[in-house]
């Protein structure tokens, strides 16, 4: 019995340690931050901002590239023609999507660095509809409740072998 409790608590600690670990050298690579102009944008306005990134250590990166990105939560009724009964099913759904990228491959140096961007925020951006979600066999109800689009600037260092500098922030269209 005492070896089994052992067993369990070199496990449960190997586990600890690993997420331990795993933070540590999530923090020692460095980080991205998106410092926007501001938080509350307007249709066919441009959104100014600029990203910092933090180097820890020398690397070659893949692509920088920053996005704008509109998801939309979606509350509809799936049938179950089966049962004869229905289900509530919540599901985001992406509506925009636009990818920039700001460097293809490039080496970057120990320390902070400034990158501006900008975006144009399309006139109609509020009139994108979203893409037709169909569950199995085509289970989606349109006559769903839909919840208001989240807007979110999202920027990504991808560099080979090391998991992708991301951050993600939201900010407002209307």
């Amino acid at each position: 019995m005492q070896t089994i409790i052992w067993i369990i608590l070199v496990i449960f600690s190997l586990i600890i340690l690993g997420i331990i670990s795993y933070f540590i050298i999530a923090k020692s690579k460095g980080k991205i931050e998106i410092i926007p102009d501001k938080y509350q944008y307007s249709p066919g306005e441009t959104i100014n901002g600029k990203l910092k990134l933090t180097i820890k250590k020398p690397m070659i990166s893949k692509e920088l590239k920053i996005n704008l990105i509109g998801q939309q939560k979606v509350k509809s009724r799936k049938m179950n023609t089966r049962h004869r009964n229905s289900r509530s099913e919540f599901k985001t759904i992406e509506v925009f999507n636009f990818s920039m990228p700001l460097h293809k491959q490039k080496e970057y140096t120990i320390g902070e660095q400034e990158i501006n961007f900008q975006i144009k925020i399309p006139n109609n951006i509020l009139n994108f509809q979203e893409p037709k979600v169909l569950g199995f066999l085509g289970a989606f109800d349109f006559s769903a409740r839909k919840y208001p689009i989240k807007w979110h600037l999202s920027a990504n260092l991808e560099v080979p072998g090391i998991n992708p500098y991301s951050k993600r922030i939201q900010i407002n269209i209307a």
